[in-house]
């Protein structure tokens, strides 16, 4: 909406801003409301530098306002005032009133800024308190006035907030979408997440929040079918890409809309009106589709409170019905419906974005209807392919580990997937796999173009369930040598057992890669049963033993369903369809010898080894080397097998089912996704003039990535990613060794981060011992979580000295030249900091926490006393990055001898084998000679009785 800009002028200093905020009350029919929402500012919400500098010049304004308004009640009046236009949008917009639009546009600007910042710094109940100031008294008067006129039926609200939130509803349900009244719909859903978005700043997950409140009973949760249908219908329909003011109103079309902007188009940023700046970083814009699935699924998401009966989004998703099928069923709930190939069609297309496949999950979990409309189709090769993909993205750059230490915003297609995206595509496929004709058909779809699935090898045509195969073994052989995620191991053999007694015409990349994994497994069986026979020489090591018998555990499980894939892909009538396995059996036949002796796995060895013995002594007179012989040998001996040999064992089937406390998944998730890509959302996220906020399990929320030593740990060194039971993190564990090096430097990043936040802070001075005591042992509870943070740092050399890179995440610690870490002045630090920033910034744009200011004792005491906790806790990581060096030296050496071991005896392996060959070729000359002496001796004998007789 970039109008003229013909003067300089800051938000800050703007006279309408400045009346909104000051002490002055406003009534409601003040002709200053029109003033005010008539501007024409460019307000580009893709651009975060751009929405970072509005943020930052009005943040004093809403400070003011914040506190001005318990006396004044300019917020209330604000609400009313577009409470009042809010009725009269659906007449301006049959009559195609733009300029009433551009104005209800312009409100819910200002309403989404100072909700967002009150969200931030209030509690719920006071936020809300907020918006009736004023309104208890007017609406006596008004009572009093209005005894005899109540001929027409007003709705009754408890609150001003229910009024407000049920004129956004009404909004997004009822007033129709076309181009001039799409800034309208996008700011009213904007609003609504955004007086939800008080869960971000709590310390624990809510379950009676307010705002939440009003979905569950009172006027607005008469509407919430209704709007969930809207904001599905949106997700469907309107998935333009959205930049502010190019939809009906491009630029002023008459002399009053011009009028009316002109207070506004004197009020230009610093970083220029028009001008585009290429280096100014952009997000992704949104749409009013993306946002739309984005508050369904926050409303579907969110917990019941106690003794809660019923999520109505959540209930709507459930029940909603096909609008092309015709039942005569009598249906037991209120619901709508919706064109489920509309909605098919559009998850596929969308399903490698994250909401999309949350979305996709819920309707697969929930809605039976649509689960078997999906089951259905022919083309399911659509929907799947998007979804396996995710997986196999995750599992490209280092397994689920990897996918959750990236915390870049994931909304387009390409990005990779986070580690919930790569749950809930894990457990999509599990939940479809569950149906036994998507197993049988999906071994009877062809695909071709997937050649991202085995980038090393071309890969040509395979089947649908092939592919699955592939992807999910890939997963399994990755997520054993190195993540050591058991929800992830769990979860994809379940899904391989589901499909694996359809298995049908399996590719030989397939089978070999099965038979790979199982070889994978027990490989890693056997090293960690030698480290706890070692250990158990230790008595020192008990913790390290406990863990061994844990993942041995966990891989004894994994090799039993493993074998027991295999067993379901032999029996029955499979066997004769999967001739490839076969082959691959015979060729691995020595990994199964092991197998034969555990106690474990005795009973599943049964059936192998009767096909393995069968079909060898099938195979003994073919051509050694010649594979496609052998191949076609066993394709023939298949075909006549005796099924009934095979022993009988239960189907293998698991289902998926989802534990009560899936909040503690679900909720965060979809607030990191709210804050990640909706735009116009971004001064939630603001860190340097507010405080910093927290998600909803308590901690800050921050940019936290996995700290990149222990993620390029080698195969042995455990990496931690959360696991979870069917949604719900649980605890794991990790080998001390690892655990110790990891908490020293979550610990030492937290405390920089810290002294950063307390530097930043006006109040810092008031900081006393008791506040670092909480602030030491949130530290400590929260060290297992093996995570660091990277936190902005003063230049190097400010303090007189080159700065010193510790080695650990990548933090400078500014360190005065030769005297150690010992002789760090913080003070002096803080000082020359602030200073720098001022000489860089021209003085203004200093806040008051940076500049040089007298220090209380307390404070200065303080400081050396975390400098002297950190200067201990740097000097133990750097300890104990030395043993952590020292102990994986130990490692990679032991494992070269073994691989040096191993090579020696695959060596001496060869000349044996080349001496036997060589043997063999002698014999085979000498027989060739004796049978050549032997034809000569008769050749002459004959040559002899000839001559004999013509004598």
């Amino acid at each position: 909406m970039g109008g003229v800009i013909s003067q300089e002028t800051s938000l800050a200093d703007n006279a309408l801003l400045k009346r909104l905020a000051g002490t002055d009350s406003i009534v409601d029919n003040d002709p200053f409301w029109n003033q005010l929402f008539s501007f024409n500012l460019k307000i580009d919400d893709n651009d975060s530098r751009l929405a970072a500098h509005i943020e930052s010049s009005v943040s004093e304004l809403l400070q003011a306002l914040m506190h001005n308004t318990r006396r004044t009640g300019n917020v209330a009046s604000l609400i009313r005032v577009f409470l009042r236009r809010a009725e009269q949008l659906r007449e301006s917009e049959q009559y195609e009133n733009k300029i009433f639009m551009w104005q209800c546009a312009n409100a819910l600007t200002v309403l989404r800024y100072v909700s967002a910042f009150l969200t931030q710094r209030m509690s719920e109940a006071e936020f809300l308190r907020t918006f009736d100031k004023g309104e208890v008294e007017k609406r006596g008067k008004s009572d009093s006035e209005s005894g005899e006129g109540e001929d027409e039926e007003e709705v009754e609200y408890c609150s001003t907030a229910e009024h407000f939130l049920h004129s956004l509803i009404e909004i997004i349900v009822a007033l129709p979408v076309t181009d001039y009244t799409m800034d309208v719909h996008m700011e009213a859903v904007r609003c609504t997440l955004t007086l939800l978005s008080t869960q971000l700043y709590r310390d624990s997950i809510q379950t009676e929040a307010a705002v939440f409140g009003y979905f569950l009973k009172g006027v607005c949760s008469t509407r919430c079918m209704e709007l969930s249908r809207a904001l599905l219908h949106n997700y469907l329909h309107h998935n333009s890409e959205y930049r502010r003011g190019n939809t009906g109103q491009k630029q002023p079309e008459s002399i009053v809309f011009g009028l009316a902007a002109s207070m506004w188009s004197m009020v230009q940023l610093v970083t220029g009106g028009e001008e585009e700046d290429e280096e100014a970083e952009k997000r992704t814009p949104a749409s009013l589709g993306s946002l739309s699935v984005l508050l369904l699924l926050t409303l579907a998401c969110h917990p019941l409170p106690e003794g809660g009966k019923l999520n109505p989004a959540k209930d709507a998703l459930q029940h909603f019905l096909n609008s092309q099928e015709v039942s005569s069923l009598a249906v037991a709930v209120r619901t709508f419906k919706m064109d489920y190939s509309v909605l098919y069609e559009r998850l596929c297309a969308t399903v490698r974005q994250e909401p999309p496949m949350l979305l996709l999950y819920l309707l697969l979990h929930r809605n039976s209807g649509f689960r078997n409309y999906v089951l259905s189709r022919i083309n399911l090769e659509n929907l799947v392919i998007p979804v396996v993909r995710c997986l196999f993205d995750s599992t490209k750059g280092g397994g689920v580990a990897a996918a959750a230490s990236s915390n870049q915003p994931s909304s387009s297609s390409t990005s990779a997937p986070s580690q919930h995206h790569t749950y809930l595509s894990l457990i999509v496929i599990l939940i479809l796999s569950e149906d036994d004709f998507f197993c049988k058909l999906i071994h009877e779809t062809m695909v071709s173009g997937v050649e991202w699935a085995e980038p090393d090898r071309p890969l040509g045509e395979i089947s649908l369930g092939g592919l699955i195969a592939l992807v999910f073994i890939r997963a399994i052989h990755r997520n054993t040598l190195k993540t050591r995620d058991r929800y992830l191991h769990t979860n994809c053999l379940a899904a391989l057992a589901n499909m694996s007694s359809c298995f049908k015409n399996l590719a030989p990349v397939v089978c070999q890669k099965l038979i790979g994994l199982l070889e994978a497994m027990t490989k890693r069986h056997q090293k960690l049963v030698e480290h706890l026979r070692t250990a158990a020489e230790d008595t020192k090591r008990d913790e390290e033993a406990v863990n061994y018998h844990e993942e041995i555990t966990v891989l004894e499980e994994g090799i039993r369903t493993a074998l027991e894939i295999v067993n379901a892909a032999l029996a029955g009538g499979c066997l004769r369809h999967n001739p490839n396995l076969i082959y691959t059996l015979l060729y691995h036949r020595s990994l199964f010898d092991s197998f034969s002796q555990h106690p474990m796995f005795q009973d599943l060895m049964v059936n192998i080894g009767l096909v393995i013995s069968h079909f060898s002594s099938k195979i003994l007179n073919e051509k050694s080397g010649d594979g496609s012989a052998v191949l076609a040998r066993i394709e023939k001996e298949a075909i006549v097998w005796p099924t009934d040999r095979l022993k009988k064992f239960p189907e293998l089937k698991f289902r998926y089912v989802e534990d009560d406390n899936t909040v503690d998944f679900f909720v965060p998730y979809i607030w990191r996704l709210v804050v990640d890509q909706s735009t116009g959302m971004s001064y939630a996220l603001d860190k340097s003039k507010s405080p910093p906020p927290r998600s909803p399990n308590g901690h800050k929320r921050r940019a936290i990535e996995m700290d990149e030593e222990y993620a390029d740990a080698s195969r042995d060194a455990p990496i931690v990613t959360p696991a979870l039971e069917y949604g719900r993190p649980l605890p794991t564990t990790v080998p001390s060794v690892y655990a110790t090096g990891s908490f020293k430097l979550a610990a030492f990043s937290a405390c920089l981060e810290a002294v950063d936040n307390l530097r930043r802070r006006d109040a810092v001075a008031g900081v006393h011992d008791e506040e670092l005591i909480q602030m030491l042992s949130s530290i400590i509870r929260g060290g297992r979580q093996l995570y660091a943070v990277r936190i902005p740092w003063p230049p190097a050399g400010l303090a007189g000295g080159a700065g010193q890179m510790n080695g650990v995440n990548g933090l400078n610690v500014a360190s005065a030249g030769g005297g150690g870490s010992s002789s760090m002045d913080w003070e002096s630090i803080y000082s020359q900091y602030g200073r720098k920033k001022s000489e860089e910034g021209g003085g203004s744009e200093v806040s008051d926490a940076l500049r040089p200011r007298e220090k209380s004792p307390e404070f200065v005491d303080n400081l050396h006393k975390i400098h002297t906790s950190l200067a201990s806790l740097h000097a133990i990581v750097e300890k104990t990055n030395a043993e952590k060096e020292e102990f994986k030296k130990k490692e990679e050496k032991r494992e070269k001898k073994k691989d040096d071991k191993e090579e020696e005896l695959k060596e001496k392996e060869k000349e044996e084998e080349k001496r036997e060959r060589e043997k063999k070729e002698e014999k085979e000359r000498e027989e060739r000679k004796e049978r050549e002496r032997k034809e000569e001796r008769d050749r002459e004998e004959k040559r002899r009785l000839k001559v004999l007789w013509n004598l």
